[in-house]
Protein backbone atom coordinates (compact mmCIF):
# COMPACT_ATOMS: atom_id res chain seq x y z
CA UNK A 1 0.00 0.00 0.00
CA UNK A 2 0.78 3.12 -1.16
CA UNK A 3 2.30 5.77 1.55
CA UNK A 4 -0.39 8.58 3.33
CA UNK A 5 -0.25 11.68 1.70
CA UNK A 6 -1.71 14.05 4.05
CA UNK A 7 -3.10 14.77 7.66
CA UNK A 8 -6.25 16.67 8.06
CA UNK A 9 -7.01 18.31 10.90
CA UNK A 10 -10.47 19.66 11.49
CA UNK A 11 -10.53 21.85 14.69
CA UNK A 12 -13.32 23.54 16.07
CA UNK A 13 -14.83 25.23 19.27
CA UNK A 14 -15.56 22.04 21.04
CA UNK A 15 -14.46 19.18 18.83
CA UNK A 16 -10.85 18.19 17.79
CA UNK A 17 -11.18 15.73 14.09
CA UNK A 18 -8.04 14.56 12.48
CA UNK A 19 -7.36 12.39 9.61
CA UNK A 20 -5.13 10.06 8.07
CA UNK A 21 -5.09 10.48 4.22
CA UNK A 22 -4.04 8.19 1.58
CA UNK A 23 -2.67 9.25 -1.79
CA UNK A 24 -6.08 9.25 -3.02
CA UNK A 25 -7.57 11.45 -0.88
CA UNK A 26 -9.26 8.26 0.65
CA UNK A 27 -9.29 8.64 4.92
CA UNK A 28 -7.33 5.51 6.07
CA UNK A 29 -7.67 6.52 10.23
CA UNK A 30 -9.33 8.72 12.21
CA UNK A 31 -9.04 10.65 15.33
CA UNK A 32 -10.81 12.80 17.79
CA UNK A 33 -11.86 14.60 20.99
CA UNK A 34 -13.45 17.24 22.71
CA UNK A 35 -9.85 19.26 22.56
CA UNK A 36 -12.16 22.15 20.92
CA UNK A 37 -10.23 25.74 20.91
CA UNK A 38 -12.22 26.71 24.28
CA UNK A 39 -11.49 23.16 26.11
CA UNK A 40 -7.53 23.65 25.45
CA UNK A 41 -5.75 24.68 28.51
CA UNK A 42 -4.07 27.77 28.73
CA UNK A 43 -4.11 27.45 24.83
CA UNK A 44 -1.73 24.81 24.37
CA UNK A 45 -2.51 23.85 20.94
CA UNK A 46 0.77 22.77 19.68
CA UNK A 47 0.54 19.96 22.71
CA UNK A 48 -2.60 18.89 21.95
CA UNK A 49 -1.50 18.48 18.63
CA UNK A 50 1.50 16.37 19.02
CA UNK A 51 -0.10 14.15 21.72
CA UNK A 52 -3.17 12.88 20.03
CA UNK A 53 -1.32 12.66 16.86
CA UNK A 54 2.05 11.25 18.64
CA UNK A 55 1.62 7.75 16.50
CA UNK A 56 1.05 9.36 12.99
CA UNK A 57 3.67 11.78 13.58
CA UNK A 58 5.86 9.16 14.16
CA UNK A 59 5.13 6.95 11.54
CA UNK A 60 5.15 9.31 9.03
CA UNK A 61 7.29 12.52 10.06
CA UNK A 62 7.33 14.16 6.82
CA UNK A 63 3.67 14.16 5.67
CA UNK A 64 2.44 17.90 5.28
CA UNK A 65 -0.37 18.79 7.95
CA UNK A 66 -3.68 20.86 6.78
CA UNK A 67 -5.46 22.60 9.47
CA UNK A 68 -8.98 24.70 9.50
CA UNK A 69 -11.68 25.61 11.85
CA UNK A 70 -12.30 27.46 14.40
CA UNK A 71 -8.56 26.82 15.32
CA UNK A 72 -7.44 29.63 12.58
CA UNK A 73 -9.54 31.86 14.51
CA UNK A 74 -8.70 35.11 16.82
CA UNK A 75 -8.91 32.41 19.82
CA UNK A 76 -7.21 29.77 18.06
CA UNK A 77 -3.71 28.67 17.41
CA UNK A 78 -2.64 30.36 14.21
CA UNK A 79 -5.36 33.65 13.45
CA UNK A 80 -5.74 33.60 9.06
CA UNK A 81 -7.32 36.40 7.30
CA UNK A 82 -10.59 36.11 5.39
CA UNK A 83 -10.70 35.99 1.86
CA UNK A 84 -13.73 37.78 0.00
CA UNK A 85 -16.32 36.27 -2.18
CA UNK A 86 -16.11 34.99 -4.82
CA UNK A 87 -13.12 32.58 -3.79
CA UNK A 88 -11.87 28.73 -5.44
CA UNK A 89 -9.74 26.46 -4.60
CA UNK A 90 -6.80 28.15 -6.02
CA UNK A 91 -7.55 31.04 -4.10
CA UNK A 92 -7.55 28.65 -0.82
CA UNK A 93 -4.25 26.87 -2.04
CA UNK A 94 -2.19 30.62 -2.21
CA UNK A 95 -3.06 32.09 1.21
CA UNK A 96 -2.36 29.08 3.47
CA UNK A 97 -0.63 30.42 6.42
CA UNK A 98 2.36 28.34 7.47
CA UNK A 99 3.45 27.69 11.03
CA UNK A 100 6.84 26.20 12.22
CA UNK A 101 6.40 24.34 15.48
CA UNK A 102 8.81 23.98 18.05
CA UNK A 103 9.10 20.24 17.04
CA UNK A 104 10.15 21.87 13.79
CA UNK A 105 7.19 20.04 12.20
CA UNK A 106 5.07 22.67 9.49
CA UNK A 107 1.23 23.11 10.03
CA UNK A 108 -0.81 24.69 7.07
CA UNK A 109 -3.51 26.37 8.45
CA UNK A 110 -6.38 27.49 5.97
CA UNK A 111 -8.14 31.01 5.85
CA UNK A 112 -11.56 31.73 6.21
CA UNK A 113 -14.19 33.70 3.77
CA UNK A 114 -16.46 36.77 3.81
CA UNK A 115 -19.12 37.57 2.27
CA UNK A 116 -21.14 41.13 2.13
CA UNK A 117 -24.55 41.16 1.22
CA UNK A 118 -26.72 43.62 -1.28
CA UNK A 119 -26.55 45.55 1.85
CA UNK A 120 -22.75 45.89 2.50
CA UNK A 121 -23.00 43.36 5.85
CA UNK A 122 -19.82 41.08 6.61
CA UNK A 123 -21.00 37.39 7.32
CA UNK A 124 -18.16 34.90 8.03
CA UNK A 125 -17.02 31.46 8.22
CA UNK A 126 -13.94 29.06 9.13
CA UNK A 127 -13.90 25.54 8.43
CA UNK A 128 -16.80 25.25 6.18
CA UNK A 129 -15.02 26.67 3.57
CA UNK A 130 -12.97 23.05 3.46
CA UNK A 131 -15.85 21.20 3.62
CA UNK A 132 -17.43 23.10 0.50
CA UNK A 133 -14.30 22.53 -1.38
CA UNK A 134 -14.66 18.51 -0.44
CA UNK A 135 -18.07 17.89 -1.70
CA UNK A 136 -17.55 20.24 -5.08
CA UNK A 137 -19.49 18.55 -8.02
CA UNK A 138 -17.76 16.94 -9.82
CA UNK A 139 -19.48 18.30 -13.27
CA UNK A 140 -21.99 21.14 -13.39
CA UNK A 141 -21.28 24.99 -12.99
CA UNK A 142 -23.70 25.84 -9.89
CA UNK A 143 -24.57 23.95 -6.98
CA UNK A 144 -26.76 25.11 -3.54
CA UNK A 145 -25.18 23.32 -0.65
CA UNK A 146 -26.65 23.51 3.34
CA UNK A 147 -24.29 23.10 6.05
CA UNK A 148 -26.78 22.52 8.97
CA UNK A 149 -25.01 23.43 12.43
CA UNK A 150 -25.12 25.62 15.43
CA UNK A 151 -24.74 28.40 12.85
CA UNK A 152 -26.49 26.92 9.25
CA UNK A 153 -25.03 27.77 5.89
CA UNK A 154 -26.41 28.34 3.34
CA UNK A 155 -23.63 28.61 0.13
CA UNK A 156 -24.17 29.20 -3.32
CA UNK A 157 -21.10 27.44 -5.94
CA UNK A 158 -20.78 29.25 -9.69
CA UNK A 159 -18.15 28.39 -11.92
CA UNK A 160 -16.42 25.73 -9.31
CA UNK A 161 -16.13 28.86 -6.89
CA UNK A 162 -18.08 29.94 -3.67
CA UNK A 163 -19.43 33.27 -4.80
CA UNK A 164 -22.05 33.87 -1.42
CA UNK A 165 -23.05 32.40 1.59
CA UNK A 166 -25.33 33.27 4.32
CA UNK A 167 -25.33 32.28 8.21
CA UNK A 168 -28.04 31.50 9.87
CA UNK A 169 -28.30 31.39 13.57
CA UNK A 170 -30.93 28.59 14.14
CA UNK A 171 -29.52 26.24 16.21
CA UNK A 172 -27.98 28.63 18.60
CA UNK A 173 -31.25 30.26 19.23
CA UNK A 174 -33.23 27.13 19.42
CA UNK A 175 -30.66 26.10 22.40
CA UNK A 176 -31.24 29.51 23.98
CA UNK A 177 -34.37 29.55 23.97
CA UNK A 178 -35.01 25.94 25.06
CA UNK A 179 -32.88 26.65 27.83
CA UNK A 180 -32.81 29.88 29.23
CA UNK A 181 -36.42 31.16 28.47
CA UNK A 182 -39.87 30.59 29.51
CA UNK A 183 -40.44 28.49 26.40
CA UNK A 184 -38.90 25.41 27.75
CA UNK A 185 -40.67 25.18 30.75
CA UNK A 186 -43.11 23.32 29.46
CA UNK A 187 -41.20 20.97 27.07
CA UNK A 188 -40.22 17.27 28.31
CA UNK A 189 -36.84 15.52 26.97
CA UNK A 190 -37.76 12.46 24.62
CA UNK A 191 -37.00 10.72 21.07
CA UNK A 192 -37.70 12.89 17.82
CA UNK A 193 -41.67 13.57 17.80
CA UNK A 194 -42.06 13.77 13.61
CA UNK A 195 -45.22 15.55 13.94
CA UNK A 196 -44.30 18.20 16.12
CA UNK A 197 -41.92 19.14 14.09
CA UNK A 198 -43.66 18.98 11.24
CA UNK A 199 -46.27 21.24 12.99
CA UNK A 200 -44.37 24.07 13.47
CA UNK A 201 -42.38 23.54 10.11
CA UNK A 202 -45.34 24.61 8.86
CA UNK A 203 -45.46 27.65 11.05
CA UNK A 204 -42.35 28.77 10.30
CA UNK A 205 -42.57 28.47 6.94
CA UNK A 206 -45.76 30.44 6.46
CA UNK A 207 -44.57 33.15 8.99
CA UNK A 208 -43.80 36.07 6.40
CA UNK A 209 -42.16 37.86 9.50
CA UNK A 210 -44.52 36.75 12.26
CA UNK A 211 -41.92 34.68 14.32
CA UNK A 212 -41.94 36.40 17.00
CA UNK A 213 -45.50 35.92 17.52
CA UNK A 214 -45.04 32.40 16.62
CA UNK A 215 -42.79 31.55 19.07
CA UNK A 216 -45.00 31.83 22.12
CA UNK A 217 -47.23 29.16 20.25
CA UNK A 218 -44.71 26.32 21.91
CA UNK A 219 -45.70 27.13 25.05
CA UNK A 220 -49.11 28.19 24.70
CA UNK A 221 -50.21 25.27 22.26
CA UNK A 222 -48.58 23.03 25.44
CA UNK A 223 -50.73 24.80 28.07
CA UNK A 224 -53.77 24.17 26.62
CA UNK A 225 -53.21 20.73 25.61
CA UNK A 226 -53.17 20.84 21.46
CA UNK A 227 -49.25 19.84 21.30
CA UNK A 228 -47.95 17.43 24.04
CA UNK A 229 -45.24 18.49 25.86
CA UNK A 230 -42.61 15.40 24.23
CA UNK A 231 -43.40 17.71 20.94
CA UNK A 232 -42.82 20.82 21.84
CA UNK A 233 -39.14 21.13 21.55
CA UNK A 234 -39.34 19.55 18.29
CA UNK A 235 -42.57 21.92 17.80
CA UNK A 236 -40.07 25.42 17.86
CA UNK A 237 -36.87 23.18 16.19
CA UNK A 238 -39.11 22.79 12.86
CA UNK A 239 -41.00 26.11 13.83
CA UNK A 240 -36.78 28.32 13.33
CA UNK A 241 -35.75 25.73 10.83
CA UNK A 242 -39.10 26.50 9.02
CA UNK A 243 -38.39 30.34 8.66
CA UNK A 244 -34.73 29.37 7.90
CA UNK A 245 -36.17 26.88 4.92
CA UNK A 246 -38.32 30.21 3.85
CA UNK A 247 -35.84 32.97 3.74
CA UNK A 248 -33.42 30.77 2.53
CA UNK A 249 -35.79 29.49 -0.10
CA UNK A 250 -36.26 33.04 -1.40
CA UNK A 251 -32.54 34.07 -1.97
CA UNK A 252 -30.70 31.36 -3.14
CA UNK A 253 -32.33 28.35 -4.16
CA UNK A 254 -33.57 27.71 -7.87
CA UNK A 255 -36.60 26.21 -9.13
CA UNK A 256 -35.92 22.35 -9.57
CA UNK A 257 -33.00 22.50 -8.14
CA UNK A 258 -31.21 19.62 -5.84
CA UNK A 259 -29.70 20.61 -2.67
CA UNK A 260 -27.12 18.91 -1.39
CA UNK A 261 -27.14 18.70 2.60
CA UNK A 262 -23.64 18.40 4.16
CA UNK A 263 -22.85 17.01 7.35
CA UNK A 264 -23.84 14.09 9.55
CA UNK A 265 -25.57 14.70 12.51
CA UNK A 266 -29.26 14.27 13.54
CA UNK A 267 -29.78 17.62 12.90
CA UNK A 268 -29.05 17.00 9.02
CA UNK A 269 -31.52 14.83 9.27
CA UNK A 270 -34.19 17.24 10.90
CA UNK A 271 -33.23 19.32 7.48
CA UNK A 272 -33.31 16.44 4.87
CA UNK A 273 -37.00 15.67 6.54
CA UNK A 274 -37.93 19.54 5.96
CA UNK A 275 -36.55 19.61 2.06
CA UNK A 276 -39.05 16.55 2.02
CA UNK A 277 -42.03 18.32 3.13
CA UNK A 278 -41.25 20.75 0.95
CA UNK A 279 -40.72 18.41 -1.95
CA UNK A 280 -37.67 19.52 -2.68
CA UNK A 281 -35.38 17.54 -4.43
CA UNK A 282 -31.82 17.00 -2.12
CA UNK A 283 -28.85 14.48 -1.49
CA UNK A 284 -26.06 14.40 1.24
CA UNK A 285 -22.67 14.57 0.69
CA UNK A 286 -20.10 12.13 1.32
CA UNK A 287 -18.90 11.93 4.86
CA UNK A 288 -15.08 13.01 5.49
CA UNK A 289 -15.40 15.73 3.12
CA UNK A 290 -13.22 18.13 5.15
CA UNK A 291 -10.14 15.16 4.37
CA UNK A 292 -11.39 15.55 0.83
CA UNK A 293 -10.82 19.20 0.89
CA UNK A 294 -7.65 19.36 2.76
CA UNK A 295 -6.18 16.85 0.06
CA UNK A 296 -7.95 19.38 -2.52
CA UNK A 297 -5.57 22.38 -1.42
CA UNK A 298 -3.04 20.59 -0.71
CA UNK A 299 -2.87 19.90 -4.09
CA UNK A 300 -3.46 23.02 -5.37
CA UNK A 301 -0.77 24.07 -3.35
CA UNK A 302 1.83 21.43 -4.67
CA UNK A 303 1.81 20.23 -1.28
CA UNK A 304 1.62 16.76 -1.75
CA UNK A 305 4.24 13.99 -3.10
Amino acid sequence: MAEPSLISVDWGTSSFRAYLVGASGEVRERAEGPWGILNTPDNAFEDVLESVLSTWLERYPNLPTLASGMITSRQGWIETPYLTTPCNLSDLARSLISHTTASGRTIHFVAGLRHHDAEGTPDVMRGEETQILGCFPESGDTALLILPGTHSKWVRLENRALTRFATYMTGEVFAALRDHTILGRLMVTGPFRREGFLRGLTAGMAGEGALLHRLFASRTLTLFHQLEKEAAADYLSGLLIGEELREGRANFMRTRESVLLVGNSDLVDRYATALDFMEADWRRAPSDVVAQGHYRIAGAASLLA
